[in-house]
């Protein structure tokens, strides 16, 4: 999915020169208010003379204070006028400098402000008209830096996806989709509600694994009704349960259309909540499967089914990982490199293999299989 680009208009690029002449005119005010403070000095030090004057030469009579402070004023101020004419003239310039400035900035922050309106009104017309626009900026900033703003921002793309889901307004695939992105983003029970809405619409072996994974990671469960999310008053734990149990019964019952989504989510929350003792119960669930149904089975299901075993590492877990990566390589063999779970299958044999420093039996077992080195150079760079 692309991500939204912008280029750079004249217009802003106008701005951007602006702002920078104006910091390079705030530069040069510095120099000019040191100038102001030496001609507050000259001032206070006439002040100065004129109290001393006052107290030493006993003028009591206001108009002499006044011609007195006015020709001791002249004279000085003459003189510093005198000594620092380039100053005041630099003064001038910088003067006439800022005034230029400050009139080009107020025009540029006018053209910023009827950007944003133009920007934000055209961003609430794109969810109004298509409301997978949402999901389009979602997923742009879910990869752009955490900051409180764009979390802010994130969070009301998500309120206005749930929205439109209860609507009906947005496909039930985009709202699959703002499922994942909001548990990534740390927004978990919005991403329930969005996998909820997702399958409430339809309810297909992936929305439902999905849905069953987030319930069965974050505890709370939800439903549609008169148009409303409504949450289900069920203690977590019980929430939990019932979760795991939906993604067992979809191992033992999904084969290939999506049988990649339920093996992977299973095995997540399996990890997951390992102390449950769910890790043992998926390969359970597994092998009663591939008993009654081997034929169907993929090769992804014994590729974890071995990472169940190699993880659990229970007594004589060894043989069982080697049984099932066997049976995952003669599978995938007999598998197209198109089909959806391939990549998966060679990522999770060699990740796996190399995680308990067993790549190079790996390797040896799959050329006894009939496995080249072609292939594994040709497939293992693209999986992992």
């Amino acid at each position: 999915m692309a991500d939204h680009e912008y280029e750079k208009s004249p217009e802003r690029f106008a701005i951007e020169q602006a702002i920078a002449r104006v910091d390079a005119e705030s530069s040069r005010i510095d120099a000019y208010m040191i100038h102001v403070k030496w001609i507050v000095s000259v001032v206070s030090s006439i002040v100065i003379v004129v109290i001393g004057s006052v107290s030493f030469l006993g003028l009591s009579s206001l108009s002499d204070i006044s011609a007195q402070v006015a020709s001791d004023a002249q004279s000085q101020v003459r003189q510093a006028i005198q000594g620092h004419s380039e100053n005041i003239q630099h003064i001038e310039n910088l003067t006439a400098q800022l005034s230029t400035a400050v009139a080009d900035y107020e025009k540029s922050k006018e053209a910023i402000q009827s950007l944003s309106v133009v920007n934000a009104l055209a961003e609430l017309d794109l969810v109004k008209v298509d409301p997978s626009y949402s999901y389009k900026r979602l997923s742009t900033l879910e990869k752009e830096e955490t900051t409180p703003q764009n979390r802010g921002a994130a969070f009301k793309l998500v309120a206005s996806l749930i929205e439109s889901g209860l609507e009906g307004t947005i496909d039930s695939n985009t709202l699959f989709n703002a499922s994942v992105s909001a548990s990534r983003l740390d927004f978990n029970f919005e991403a329930v509600k969005l996998a909820v809405l997702a399958e409430h619409w339809f309810p297909s072996v992936v929305h439902r694994a999905l849905k069953a994974q987030h319930l069965a990671q974050f505890g709370r469960d939800f439903t549609v009704q008169d148009g409303a999310l409504v949450i289900v008053e069920d203690e977590i734990e019980a929430v939990r349960a019932r979760a795991w149990q939906d993604l067992l019964g979809m191992v033992g019952e999904v084969y290939r259309a999506g049988s990649e989504q339920v093996y992977s989510r299973a095995s997540n929350v399996a990890v997951r909540f390992r102390s449950y003792g769910y890790q043992r119960e998926l390969a359970q669930a597994i092998e009663r499967s591939s008993q009654t149904n081997h034929d169907k089975l993929t090769s992804y299901a014994y590729a974890t089914l071995a990472k169940m075993y190699a993880w659990q590492g229970d007594s004589g877990w060894e043989p069982k990982y080697w049984r099932a990566v066997e049976s995952a390589l003669v599978k995938l063999k007999e598998e197209p490199p198109t089909a959806t779970w391939f990549d998966d299958s060679v990522s999770d044999l060699l990740r796996n293999a190399n995680r308990i420093d067993r790549l190079d039996e790996l390797i040896k077992l799959s050329k006894a299989l009939g496995y080249t080195e072609k292939f594994w150079s040709q497939n293992a760079q693209r999986a992992l």
